[in-house]
């Protein structure tokens, strides 16, 4: 008997293995793409970036109409606590509402004709007060003048003359440009005040209606809690830090009315506002006092006795007053504070380096309440 395999029989024994994979000769191996597939994080990363400058892109397109709209958002913030203390008296919230914004409009108005005299004054007295200050600031501008000299000589020798006649570039008066904006300063400020009453009289109306809309009821509760500690949180730091500025204005009034200086309330308010800018507004208001100073005062050293004073009472305040009251939790990071008034300040010019640190704080705020928005909280903090 004959016991050599047949070739058949070792043909069928390798067709029949199961560990083997069936190759057919002019088909190429073809692996099926996973299902449901997730973008990889270069895209993700890329996808937030674009829809990072669609933000800022939109922002920018519509500022003229955002103003109005975050002013009144951040005078709502600010002025609803007396809004909930008139619905704790039986008020209507219209009729409390009403009378908040009429006594806003009231200290508006109180303040505007209280201290238009004393900057019309100021304007007035402007070009003889720049000749003043030249010559009282002539023994420091000697070493700097001399400096331009030498430039200009270095300049005059370098320059390739040119045939063609210079061109004088004609300008506006300041005057036009402050006529020309007046109309759309007025339609802001009237949308602005409109926008606040509403906003105070339906603010948990609104409110009532976000948690509505959400599917289930977890997230309803969710909605309420956010809402609720974000709405707490950032009217608390808005009335904080506005009485703080304001004692500050107090102080710095009080303090330039005992040492003499002309016009003690024009800056005392002039403290409370800038002090709403970290840094740049103690800075801004230190060179403008030391300069109103030396114009109204001969002796350079007495005339920094004031801007001294205004320091000393700027960092009394930023050390230790409103780190005491607000505590750690609204501290922020200097670098973000700077690239935010920047930012908001070219994007509405005075009153968005006014709204700037609000704005960062409210946004801060509301990071802390979204999880996926911890990073973003985390990068801003100090």
């Amino acid at each position: 008997m004959d016991e050599t395999a047949s070739p058949h029989s070792a043909d069928s024994a390798e067709v029949s293995d199961p560990a083997e994979p069936l190759n057919f000769p002019g088909i190429e191996k073809t692996t099926a793409p996973a299902e449901n597939s997730l973008p990889g994080p270069q895209v993700s990363t890329a996808l937030r970036g674009l829809f990072l400058l669609a933000v800022f892109y939109t922002i920018y397109l519509t500022r003229s109409l955002l103003l109005p709209v975050v002013l009144a958002t951040m005078l709502t913030y600010l002025l609803v606590p007396l809004a909930r203390l008139g619905s704790k008296i039986r008020m209507p919230r219209p009729l409390s509402s009403a009378l908040i914004v009429m006594g806003l409009l009231a200290a508006l108005g109180f303040g505007f004709s209280s201290l238009v005299e004393p900057a019309a004054g100021w304007l007035e007295k402007a070009p003889v007060s720049f000749e003043l200050l030249q010559q009282r600031i002539r023994p420091l501008k000697d070493p700097v003048k001399k400096m331009t000299q030498a430039s200009a000589e270095i300049e005059k020798i370098t320059q390739v003359e040119s045939e063609e006649p210079a061109v004088k570039v004609k300008k506006k008066p300041m005057l036009d440009d402050i006529l020309e904006a007046t109309p759309a300063f007025l339609a802001s400020f009237v949308t602005m005040i409109i926008l606040l009453f509403f906003m105070l009289s339906y603010e948990d109306q609104f409110l009532r209606n976000v948690v509505r809309v959400m599917p289930t009821l977890r997230d309803k509760h969710r909605a309420a809690n956010i809402a609720r500690d974000i709405n707490r949180q950032v009217s608390r730091y808005l009335f904080t830090i506005t009485a703080i500025n304001v004692g500050l204005g107090v102080c710095v009034a009080a303090a330039m009315s005992l040492l003499g200086l002309p016009n003690p309330m024009l800056w005392g308010v002039m403290a409370t506002v800038l002090n709403f800018v970290p840094y740049v507004g103690a800075l801004t208001g230190v060179v403008v006092m030391g300069l109103a100073a030396i114009l109204s005062y001969p002796s350079i050293g007495w005339a920094m006795v004031f801007p001294a004073t205004y320091f000393a009472l700027t960092t009394i305040e930023g050390n230790f007053v409103t780190p005491m009251i607000l505590g750690r939790s609204f501290t922020m990071s200097p670098i973000f504070v700077i690239f935010g008034v920047l930012f908001w300040t070219w994007l509405w010019g005075i009153p968005g380096t006014l709204l700037a640190v609000p704005i960062l704080v409210t946004f801060q705020i509301f990071c802390t309440h979204i999880e996926k928005l911890h990073p973003f909280r985390d990068l801003m903090e100090k």
